[in-house]
């Protein structure tokens, strides 16, 4: 499978046969900085996770989720930092602190996105599903508050198909822009 993920500059190609199958081969498809591309090999990732489909999670007034950030989380006696990004096809790739997210990813996830304009309870970010992230792939919704002008986020989990199984991307989260 060929799939495109990360603003265009990381090209992944994985092959998987499913979350919680095998480990994965990844290679990247990355600039040469002359306008070219270089082929690299991760060799084996410590993701087991198929590259998100693209899609169109719409969008958010004012700030954007799309980009590379750090975060923290937490929920209950649970708690990870890391970092992610967030791609503006629907697709979110994340790990520990200090991942190369062009090389490789632990975890991975599709979301939307909802500005809140049509009702008084303000954006939301959708998690519709999520890999490697615990063991739950179910969806969650998260408030979406902007800080800093757009340079902190906080996602506060408002429903969640999970019993606290997720440890990254779930409960209380900051993301801070990297």
């Amino acid at each position: 499978m060929r799939a495109s993920a990360a603003f265009g500059f990381l090209t992944l190609l994985l092959s998987a046969t499913a979350c919680g199958g095998e480990v994965a081969e990844i290679g990247a498809t990355l600039p040469a900085g002359d306008g070219g591309e270089v082929e690299a090999s991760a060799g084996p990732s410590t993701s087991i996770c198929p590259l998100v489909p693209a899609s169109d999670p719409g969008t958010l007034q004012g700030c954007s989720l799309v980009g590379t950030w750090t975060f923290s989380s937490w929920h209950g006696s649970v708690s990870s930092t890391g970092v992610v990004l967030i791609d503006p096809e629907g697709g979110y790739y994340g790990g520990p602190t200090g991942t190369d997210l062009t090389q490789t990813y632990a975890f991975d996830g599709a979301y939307a996105v909802d500005d809140g304009a049509h009702d008084a309870g303000g954006p939301t970010f959708h998690l519709l599903h999520s890999c490697g992230d615990g063991t739950c792939s179910g969806e969650g919704v998260f408030q979406v508050q902007f800080r800093s002008g757009c340079d902190v986020v906080e996602l506060t989990e408002l429903v969640t198909a999970c019993t606290g199984d997720r440890t990254a991307i779930a409960g209380h989260l900051v993301l801070t822009v990297r």
